[in-house]
């Protein structure tokens, strides 16, 4: 399973249940195959005995991989991580999608995907109404449930436009792109400072106050 997940998630998040079976996440691909091997050969091995830290999210991606509608959904909102667990689901099946041969289960897959998509997209849209700040914090943290992924990396992965195309998602990306100049700053003063660099230590492109850019980290 953990090996299915790496190559249907890629380089998003970091391995899963690596640490049950007693591998470090850095451990490369073919390193950890070996010693998977070995473990899988023993009749008896200790990760069995351990207890797992989320069975919500287990299930969750159990019931995604298996294409269970209904019961993928309970798990979702058991699960926790609301928007990111959904963007995940999205990118799983995508990725699966990929792969099925028979036309009616592949479009089964493509419709929960978009399904998954529009859950993220509609907490997301609440939790924006909510608090700002809170939802720009939510599309950066790394959560140690999905591999310390974000929702933005996610939503890459999954080619997730519609949850792109979202104001509060649109916003932040702005924020990112702009950094510390002023928003108001003219097209036509950037293109001159890029043709000219010295340009920059004037006071042709205005830059944030410390006061300002300090209050709008303490809000993040």
């Amino acid at each position: 399973v953990s090996r299915l997940l790496q190559d249907l998630l890629g380089d998003v998040c970091q391995p899963f249940y690596y640490e049950a079976l007693g591998l470090k996440p850095t451990m490369a691909t073919r390193t950890a195959q070996k010693q998977l091997n070995k473990i899988q050969h023993k009749q008896h091995g200790t990760y069995r005995e351990q207890r797992c830290n989320s069975p919500w999210v287990a299930l969750f991606i159990w019931a995604v991989l298996q294409n269970r509608k209904e019961m993928s959904i309970l798990f979702w909102e058991m699960a926790g991580e609301s928007v990111l667990s959904a963007l995940s689901a999205c990118k799983i099946l995508r990725e699966l999608s990929k792969l099925e041969s028979e036309a009616d289960s592949k479009h089964t897959m493509k419709q929960l995907a978009q399904r998954f998509e529009n859950l993220a997209n509609g907490v997301f849209g609440e939790c924006y109404k909510s608090s700002e700040s809170r939802s720009f914090k939510l599309l950066i943290r790394k959560s140690p449930l999905w591999g310390g992924a974000t929702c933005l990396q996610m939503a890459t992965a999954a080619d997730a436009r519609l949850f792109f195309s979202h104001h509060g998602v649109q916003s932040l990306l702005s924020q990112i792109w702009w950094g510390d100049m002023e928003r108001s700053t003219e097209v036509w003063k950037l293109i001159l400072a890029f043709l000219i660099p010295p340009l920059i230590c004037t006071n042709l492109i205005s830059f944030r106050s410390v006061f300002s850019y300090c209050s709008a980290k303490l809000r993040v």
